[in-house]
């Protein structure tokens, strides 16, 4: 908005991502995160693709991972995994919907740029609970 505290405060937040080489750490964790995301879930039978960049991750929720067909509406998949990632503390965007058809689920993760693998590994640990509660896998 141009106010002059706003702008300030973005300024400092700038100058300390530079100083602590926070994009450095991104582009590492974000690697680590894409890679153990795969490990837990390439073979999930509900999950259709891992995409992202970076510390911004998705995961797409679909009932037949061939077709990538999404869950029905009345399953409340999106609803639930909200309800199970609370439950696990795990905080995560769980959405739904698509541009086409207001069908389908997936879940976001972005976590901060000072997030350090064992954080990582804690998320993917509660994934899999979320997982196993909400599509019985």
């Amino acid at each position: 908005m141009g106010h002059a505290s706003a702008c300030a405060a973005g300024l400092a937040v700038l100058e300390v991502i530079d100083r602590e080489n926070l994009l450095e750490n991104v582009k590492l964790q974000g690697a680590y995160l894409q890679q153990a995301l795969e490990d837990a879930f390439k073979d999930h039978p509900h999950i259709g693709d891992i995409r992202g960049r970076g510390l911004f991750r998705g995961l797409e929720i679909v009932a037949d991972k061939v077709t990538k067909s999404p869950f029905p509406d009345e399953d409340n998949i999106t609803k639930r995994l909200k309800q199970a990632a609370q439950k696990q503390g795990l905080i995560c965007y769980p959405g739904g919907g698509s541009y086409q058809d207001n069908l389908g689920s997936h879940i976001l993760l972005a976590p901060p740029y000072i997030v350090q693998p064992e954080h990582i590994e804690q998320a993917v640990d509660k994934l899999r609970l979320i997982f196993t509660e909400v599509l019985n896998v």
